[in-house]
């Protein structure tokens, strides 16, 4: 049936909203932007008055309004407003803007895309490392639709069912369409389709949503990935399955907006982050009904006792999976194909499975899904490696 997508109303680019008393999610860092701020209202609130009210009366100038997965909007607030904008009874709290990154570390082979650059052969086509393909089509779609939250999706790649999207980075062309190459890699390790060439995806031939909120560098703000969870929030009747493989500094406001999209009945499926550091630290990582993923190092593409986890991973209590993340083939901006590694190449193998269950198994909720991919793992890897010496379910499509 067709569906008809909702465009969230947005004023610019970078900060998004909430108040009430300034959030101590986030300390002080280097990766805080000054005087932008993320300003959440009280939930009987409409945002786009008081936005506009308080640009008025405030000086302050907004950049995005959020209606769906968050109340409120992000703004720059001039030195001097932020206790008077903070203290307003509209307001339930505001939380510093902050500095939002893909998370991939660059692989050494030459040729391939870990330095930016996408391989431009077409090799021969195989399935996601480590991931036994147990749902194949060559028809080229499936009645699933995932988004992916990332640096845009190349909207011309032949491997990748794209059909639709939007683009919340006001710089440059205003278009979806991939100019770093992340979120392509992560969208063909999700949805790549079943077509005698390059890769396949966990769940061949999904539709795609690209959602771009990071640049062509992979860098993007709080407040315009609270703009693209907002979006895909508005269209929760359209999209299934969320990837996110990108993170920062833990941010309340950035949590909460994924739980309201997940309350939606949206799955969401996070990176856990490539610091080697508690995951519980950042978000979206931290975010309690996402399924939060770690990287495993698979050297063989065959799952067993010989895989370990990966040295660069996130880790702790917030992580409820681990899926391959290394040496990851997948499709690439430019009609290519590369390879990378990372957290984010970890959780769309998660993300695809949780689509898959979807097809087979129509109108589960999000938590469903998390129970089901998580008693479904298996703990036949090695974690002698790991910090917390936490054996997460490993990803096994076969037991879905």
């Amino acid at each position: 049936m067709a569906k008809s997508l909702q465009y969230a109303a947005v004023i610019g680019l970078f900060s998004i909203l909430l108040a009430s008393g300034i959030s101590a999610s986030v300390s002080a860092s280097p990766e805080l932007i000054r005087d932008r701020y993320i300003v959440i209202l009280n939930d009987d609130t409409e945002p786009w008055s008081v936005a506009n009210e308080m640009a008025q009366e405030r000086g302050l100038a907004i950049s995005n309004v959020y209606g769906n997965a968050v109340n409120g909007f992000s703004a720059t607030i001039p030195k001097g407003q932020l206790d008077k904008v903070s203290s307003d009874s509209r307001v339930k709290y505001i939380e510093q803007d902050a500095i939002v990154t893909i998370y991939k570390k660059p692989t050494d082979k030459p040729g391939k895309g870990g330095s930016g650059d996408g391989d431009s052969t077409v090799p021969p086509q195989i399935i996601p490392t480590g991931i036994s393909l147990i749902k194949s089509t060559t028809s080229g779609t499936v009645n699933v639709n995932v988004a992916v939250i990332d640096t845009g999706i190349d909207t011309n790649h032949p491997d990748l069912n794209v059909v639709g999207g939007e683009n919340f980075v006001f710089r440059g062309k205003d278009t979806f369409d991939d100019g770093n190459g992340h979120g392509t890699h992560v969208a063909g390790t999700i949805a790549a389709i079943d077509n005698n060439q390059g890769v396949i995806g966990v769940v061949p031939g999904a539709n795609l949503y690209s959602v771009r909120v990071l640049d062509n560098s992979g860098s993007g703000t709080y407040s315009g990935v609270i703009a693209g969870i907002d979006w895909v929030a508005a269209n929760a009747d359209i999209i299934d399955v969320a990837n996110m493989s990108l993170g920062g500094t833990k941010s309340q406001a950035i949590n909460d907006a994924v739980e309201t999209a997940i309350s939606a009945g949206i799955v969401f499926v996070v990176a856990a982050g490539n610091e080697n550091a508690d995951a519980c630290l950042k978000s979206p990582a931290s975010a309690p009904n996402a399924i939060t993923v770690s990287a495993l190092n698979d050297g063989d593409g065959i799952l067993d006792n010989d895989d370990s986890f990966a040295r660069f991973s996130n880790w702790g209590t917030c992580v409820d999976m681990i899926a391959p993340g290394v040496d990851i083939e997948s499709t690439y901006k430019g009609g290519g194909y590369s390879t990378l590694t990372g957290t984010s190449m970890a959780s769309p193998h998660v993300a695809g499975a949780a689509a898959l269950y979807l097809v087979a198994n129509p109108g589960s909720s999000p938590a469903d899904v998390r129970d089901a991919l998580v008693s479904a793992g298996s703990l036949s890897w090695n974690n002698s490696g790991d910090p917390d010496i936490i054996k997460e379910p490993l990803l096994d499509v076969s037991e879905i």
